[in-house]
Protein backbone atom coordinates (compact mmCIF):
# COMPACT_ATOMS: atom_id res chain seq x y z
CA UNK A 1 0.00 0.00 0.00
CA UNK A 2 1.72 3.21 -1.43
CA UNK A 3 0.94 6.52 1.07
CA UNK A 4 1.21 9.87 -0.48
CA UNK A 5 0.82 12.90 1.01
CA UNK A 6 -2.61 15.09 0.40
CA UNK A 7 -2.57 17.88 -1.80
CA UNK A 8 -3.23 20.35 0.78
CA UNK A 9 -0.48 19.58 3.20
CA UNK A 10 1.67 19.40 -0.35
CA UNK A 11 -0.05 23.15 -0.98
CA UNK A 12 1.28 23.75 3.11
CA UNK A 13 5.21 22.68 2.16
CA UNK A 14 5.40 24.56 -0.92
CA UNK A 15 3.38 28.07 0.36
CA UNK A 16 5.57 27.17 3.76
CA UNK A 17 8.91 27.14 1.59
CA UNK A 18 8.37 30.19 -0.51
CA UNK A 19 6.94 32.25 2.48
CA UNK A 20 10.12 31.04 4.47
CA UNK A 21 12.38 32.22 1.37
CA UNK A 22 10.85 35.37 0.59
CA UNK A 23 11.06 36.32 4.52
CA UNK A 24 14.76 36.12 5.09
CA UNK A 25 14.96 38.47 1.90
CA UNK A 26 15.71 42.09 3.38
CA UNK A 27 12.80 43.64 1.44
CA UNK A 28 10.58 41.18 3.19
CA UNK A 29 12.00 41.84 6.57
CA UNK A 30 11.88 45.65 5.71
CA UNK A 31 8.37 45.35 4.93
CA UNK A 32 7.19 42.91 7.44
CA UNK A 33 8.99 45.52 9.84
CA UNK A 34 7.34 48.64 8.32
CA UNK A 35 3.43 47.17 8.58
CA UNK A 36 4.53 46.39 12.43
CA UNK A 37 5.34 49.95 13.01
CA UNK A 38 2.14 51.28 11.50
CA UNK A 39 0.18 48.47 13.30
CA UNK A 40 -0.59 46.05 11.16
CA UNK A 41 1.60 43.27 12.68
CA UNK A 42 -1.53 41.09 13.18
CA UNK A 43 -2.27 41.33 9.32
CA UNK A 44 1.51 40.71 7.55
CA UNK A 45 3.78 39.92 10.41
CA UNK A 46 2.45 36.66 12.95
CA UNK A 47 1.00 34.99 9.29
CA UNK A 48 4.64 34.74 7.69
CA UNK A 49 6.08 33.99 11.48
CA UNK A 50 3.43 31.65 11.94
CA UNK A 51 3.83 29.69 8.97
CA UNK A 52 7.46 29.47 8.92
CA UNK A 53 7.52 28.11 13.13
CA UNK A 54 4.37 25.36 11.88
CA UNK A 55 5.99 24.27 9.33
CA UNK A 56 7.98 21.37 11.01
CA UNK A 57 5.03 19.78 12.62
CA UNK A 58 3.74 18.80 8.43
CA UNK A 59 7.82 18.49 7.17
CA UNK A 60 8.85 15.93 9.67
CA UNK A 61 6.72 13.29 9.06
CA UNK A 62 6.81 13.98 5.19
CA UNK A 63 10.69 13.42 5.71
CA UNK A 64 9.97 10.34 7.44
CA UNK A 65 7.23 8.99 4.55
CA UNK A 66 9.93 10.14 2.02
CA UNK A 67 12.72 7.90 3.88
CA UNK A 68 10.27 4.93 4.14
CA UNK A 69 9.27 5.07 0.87
CA UNK A 70 12.92 5.19 -0.45
CA UNK A 71 13.53 2.03 1.51
CA UNK A 72 11.29 0.54 0.26
CA UNK A 73 12.11 1.54 -3.11
CA UNK A 74 9.13 3.29 -4.56
CA UNK A 75 11.15 6.53 -4.95
CA UNK A 76 14.91 6.63 -6.29
CA UNK A 77 17.56 8.36 -5.06
CA UNK A 78 17.57 11.83 -6.55
CA UNK A 79 14.31 11.87 -5.79
CA UNK A 80 14.87 11.05 -2.35
CA UNK A 81 17.83 13.59 -2.52
CA UNK A 82 15.35 16.59 -3.65
CA UNK A 83 12.50 16.29 -1.33
CA UNK A 84 14.82 15.73 1.47
CA UNK A 85 16.63 19.11 0.40
CA UNK A 86 13.47 20.96 1.08
CA UNK A 87 13.11 19.21 4.55
CA UNK A 88 16.30 20.68 5.56
CA UNK A 89 15.81 23.98 4.04
CA UNK A 90 12.24 24.39 6.05
CA UNK A 91 13.73 23.40 9.20
CA UNK A 92 16.69 25.64 9.01
CA UNK A 93 13.89 28.61 8.22
CA UNK A 94 12.21 27.33 11.50
CA UNK A 95 15.51 27.75 13.21
CA UNK A 96 16.11 31.23 11.69
CA UNK A 97 12.54 32.13 13.29
CA UNK A 98 13.39 30.93 16.36
CA UNK A 99 16.65 32.52 16.42
CA UNK A 100 14.79 36.42 14.97
CA UNK A 101 12.35 35.81 17.17
CA UNK A 102 14.55 35.76 20.46
CA UNK A 103 16.34 38.89 18.86
CA UNK A 104 19.72 37.46 17.95
CA UNK A 105 19.73 39.11 14.78
CA UNK A 106 19.43 42.58 16.49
Amino acid sequence: MSYSLPNYLRLWHWLSAVVGALFWTDAMSQWVHSAAQFGWGMLFAYPVIFVVFVSPLFVIPSAWMTVRRYRSGSIDWPTFLWRLSWVVAMLINSACAVLWANGAFE
